[in-house]
């Protein structure tokens, strides 16, 4: 017999999924059992609506970020890799969530959209004090604003990344975030910064991409 709480999980990362991949209006309580091939009753047996399985998914998915996001400024890691870390870490969870964030959260979701936001705006202040570190230590250029960083290469992935410009395309969606990702961050790194970069990034700082 499946554990009650196993099966909460399994339900609540089975959606998780789902919703960030066709977004929260288009997904059914019905294709989410379906596909667990588990009745909708045990469905709304561990989440009552789908609304409250939504918030789940929301709430999950940020502790996840925000968990993460605490290791690797805890971790004992130069600052050259925990920025990358950081910066590998925002892009992929910008690239899942943003769809929904704009689609789906904030028509529709207004309350969760909030959540959402503040989260982010965290994310960004916090990103921007760590980047004013690395202008400290000269490994971030001077000579660009620390505030147009992170909206610039998020600008770019969501540019680059759009579905309909990835099906016509001769690169993977790996191939354009690898690509945006390495450049953008190379192009804020001031000259000694890069040079600690890229004696490391041939060794182990593109397995990071795969580690997050």
């Amino acid at each position: 017999m499946i554990d009650r709480n196993e099966m909460k999980k399994s339900i609540l990362e089975h959606a998780k999924k789902k919703f960030f991949k066709h977004g929260f209006k288009k997904v059914t309580m019905d294709e989410i059992a379906a596909d667990l091939q588990m009745s909708k009753k045990t469905i709304y047996e561990n989440f009552q609506t789908k609304q409250i399985l939504v918030e789940s998914v929301i709430e999950s998915k940020l502790l996840g970020v925000m968990e993460t996001y605490k290791v690797i400024l805890d971790a004992p890691l130069d600052f050259v890799e925990k920025l990358y870390k950081l910066w590998i870490l925002i892009g992929q969870n910008y690239i899942v969530i943003g769809k929904v964030y704009r689609n789906d959260l904030r028509p529709y979701h207004q309350e969760l959209w909030k959540q959402l936001d503040e989260a982010r705006e965290t994310v960004f202040h916090n990103f921007i004090s760590f980047l004013d570190e690395g202008n400290f230590l000269r490994l971030i250029r001077s000579d660009i604003h620390n505030d147009i960083i992170l909206p610039s290469y998020l600008g770019a992935l969501e540019n680059v990344m759009h579905e309909s410009k990835l099906s016509r395309s001769a690169y993977t969606a790996d191939d354009a975030f690898y690509t945006i990702s390495t450049v953008m961050f190379e192009g804020v790194l001031s000259e000694s910064g890069r040079r600690q970069f890229t004696s490391r990034k041939t060794k182990d700082m593109s397995s990071i991409i795969k580690s997050l």
